[in-house]
């Protein structure tokens, strides 16, 4: 549903503003995601852990790339260099994961609800396997869970320094080189590592609700049972009679959450 995406994107552009930049260390993954359960196409992309002291985000690149280019843009950009924009930063997946040393912070929209919720770094409960594998020139551990409705397996290393890893893949006692489940709709792989300059608040999480875990799984439920259509409603949109037909779907026919145990 990448129109929906350009639409709604290209409907809430900003004016610049002052936002502060840190220096990160950022780690960059490939990312294999089955994105349209109804087309069944991997799609491909790039997704980064950025670290800061004790603190660390998983994010979409593309996503990042986005939101830095809308909050710093020019006031005199033209419509045209938008359009440029959005078309060209439309992101693997949306939601990003805030981790301290005790919380992963799972973000997500819902539609048209901006919701998180907090979770024990810990929560994910792995098996891991005696045995070492090579993965290029690094020895790397096998470890298993069941978590969001899907059995993963990663490999990590203690190779490299740091308990970093996509999406909360960040508790198991090294460095997480590889993600992926069994059905093979997701996948994160290490690709290399840099440290930059960015800014840290790009996803404006003061935008964002809390709720609780349970009710979120609720929300992504009701979510999954409306239609693209009706996430237009109230935004002063308007779209022809051939557009209104190809939205007026049913989202859990097409979407394809890397939680779905709701």
């Amino acid at each position: 549903m990448k129109y929906l995406y350009l639409l709604l994107f290209s409907s809430c552009i900003l004016s610049a503003q002052e936002f502060k930049e840190v220096e990160v260390m950022r780690y960059y993954y490939e990312s294999k995601v089955l994105t349209d359960k109804s087309v069944g196409k991997i799609k491909d992309g790039t997704a980064v852990v950025d670290v800061l002291e004790d603190q660390s985000r998983f994010m979409d690149y593309a996503s990042y790339e986005r939101e830095r280019w809308r909050l710093t843009k020019s006031e005199n950009t033209s419509k045209e260099e938008i359009m440029q924009k959005v078309v060209s930063y439309v992101p693997v997946f949306n939601w990003f994961v805030m981790t301290d040393k005790d919380t992963n912070t799972f973000y997500d929209k819902i539609g048209r609800l901006h919701n998180y919720y907090k979770e024990d770094r810990n929560e994910i409960k792995w098996d891991i396997k005696a045995s070492k594998l090579k993965w290029y020139d690094y020895d790397v551990q096998e470890a298993t869970a069941t978590y969001g409705g899907r059995e993963w397996t990663v490999w990590f290393t203690q190779g490299i320094a740091g308990q970093v890893g996509p999406y909360k893949f960040n508790n198991l006692p090294g460095f997480v080189v590889k993600a992926w489940d069994t059905e093979g709709q997701y996948s994160f792989e290490f690709l290399n590592s840099q440290k930059i300059k960015v800014i840290w608040d790009v996803n404006e999480i003061g935008t964002y609700t809390e709720s609780s875990k349970e009710k979120t799984k609720k929300a992504m439920s009701i979510n999954a049972n409306k239609t693209f259509l009706s996430d237009l409603e109230g935004t002063g949109i308007t779209i022809g009679e051939k557009g209104q037909e190809s939205l007026n779907v049913k989202k859990a026919n097409y979407i394809n959450p890397i939680e779905r145990d709701y």
